[in-house]
């Protein structure tokens, strides 16, 4: 008797955080709107329950022949004791409203190995898409993974026609896509570029996403191979940027900006680069550091550190500096403190105030402007340390903005006690008018 696939699990474990998420053109992922009200809600469901049908309705006439003489779903259940698990368990999360227990719901994926594609077309036809819940989400995620085990194509199909939501239909039609490519790569991409579809459309990127962010996975070559197939400028970024996000040793990343620097394509670059850095920040640099001095290295060095500041700030700001000159230093150090103050400013102001061959009063200024839209009583507390009365109004007027975002008697407040309250009013009303008129 076979075990439910690893990949199974993993993917069930892994979209339970993705739902809630919506795939974008680009193929990264943003939150999703599901604040609906009752009757949106029944309208969804509804339409869901009409889509969702006519999807698998086909499947189950073109399989109905076959299956004449099987034996009946009473006998099935009673032969094999997975379809006693899945069933009872479905049916009690169905109909009860109460959510499955973590040893429930282990006992469900185990179980899923024993159900054949019928099942799953069946409950899958009695599933309600317009639920919203966690939980719902991932098991929704796990039949539709188990469908795609079993029938690729079916998978996709449905996943496209999984109801008005764009989150679910997000997250399932990139998930099924990418299983299909990553078990049978030729198979997934002769169905891909044998449909007729739309360029632009929404549903397309879907497909795009999901397909070369496994492709990539599997064979780097092929996937940057195939991109050259498609025919939209829109669909070629998108998987571009699929396969950057999906990369995972040097050498991949290495193939993968030799092909977007030849393309002059620094935007991919950018985004593999944001996505490594996050991911392994020592293979990142050790990487960086074999570069020559050509025209990536400018653009990874600031790509990099801007992720590398929020994982260790002293040391992102000492690797940063190692390439910079007497011209550049002004502008790098305040590069690194602008990023730094959203993280710890009263450290970054430090690092600043150390910093050699720059004009630190002008650095320090910039640290405070930087750090007083989140943090603005941090930066009242040195507002003395300014020099200057046109530099003290123009972070007072920073610090004014920072409070405002929080409460507008903060804000009020700050105003009346600062010691140019009067200039600091005029600034404040012309910019404001200013504001107005554009």
């Amino acid at each position: 008797m076979k075990t439910v696939s690893i990949a199974l699990w993993i993917s069930a474990m892994s979209l339970a955080f993705a739902a809630g998420y919506v795939v974008r053109g680009g193929g990264g992922f943003t939150s999703g709107d599901t604040s609906l009200g009752l009757e949106e809600k029944q309208e969804v469901a509804e339409s869901a329950s009409r889509k969702v049908s006519g999807a698998l309705h086909s499947q189950s006439l073109d399989n109905a022949t076959s299956n004449a003489n099987v034996v009946s779903k009473t006998d099935q259940i009673a032969q094999v004791p997975g379809h006693i698990t899945f069933f009872s368990l479905l049916d009690k999360f169905n109909t009860s409203g109460t959510t499955m227990s973590t040893d429930e719901f282990s006992a469900f994926v185990g179980a899923l190995s024993h159900i054949d594609k019928h099942d799953i077309i069946n409950a899958l036809q009695n599933w309600d898409i317009s639920i919203f819940d966690p939980q719902s989400n991932v098991i929704l995620s796990v039949l539709v993974m188990r469908f795609s085990e079993l029938d690729p194509l079916g998978a996709v199909e449905y996943a496209l026609s999984a109801g008005e939501s764009k989150q679910t239909k997000g997250y399932l039609t990139h998930s099924v896509m990418s299983q299909w490519a990553r078990r049978s790569p030729q198979q997934a991409l002769s169905w891909f570029f044998d449909r007729e579809h739309n360029g632009q459309s929404r549903e397309h990127q879907l497909l795009v996403s999901g397909l070369f962010s496994a492709l990539a996975q599997t064979d780097l070559t092929l996937a940057l191979e195939s991109v050259n197939s498609l025919e939209d400028t829109k669909a070629q970024h998108s998987a571009y940027q699929a396969i950057g996000l999906a990369l995972e040793s040097a050498d991949q990343y290495a193939t993968f900006f030799n092909e977007m620097s030849n393309r002059g394509d620094t935007s991919n670059i950018e985004t593999a680069l944001s996505g490594w850095s996050a991911k392994d920040i020592n293979a990142v640099t050790d990487w960086y550091a074999t570069l020559g001095d050509d025209k990536v290295r400018e653009t990874a060095r600031r790509t990099i550190f801007n992720q590398y500041i929020f994982q260790e700030p002293s040391k992102a700001a000492d690797w940063y500096m190692r390439e910079s000159t007497r011209e550049t230093a002004q502008t790098d150090v305040e590069h690194i403190a602008g990023r730094w103050v959203f993280s710890d400013p009263e450290q970054a102001l430090g690092w600043v105030s150390g910093q050699q061959n720059i004009d630190t009063p002008k650095a320090e200024l910039y640290t405070l402007t930087a750090a007083s839209y989140r943090f603005p009583d941090f930066a009242e507390q040195h507002l003395d340390t300014i020099s200057g009365m046109a530099d003290k109004i123009s972070l007072a007027h920073a610090i004014y903005q920072g409070y405002k975002q929080k409460s507008a008697d903060d804000a009020n407040g700050f105003v009346e006690s600062f010691v140019y309250k009067e200039a600091l009013k005029d600034r404040i009303a012309n910019l404001e008018n200013g504001t107005r008129r554009r």
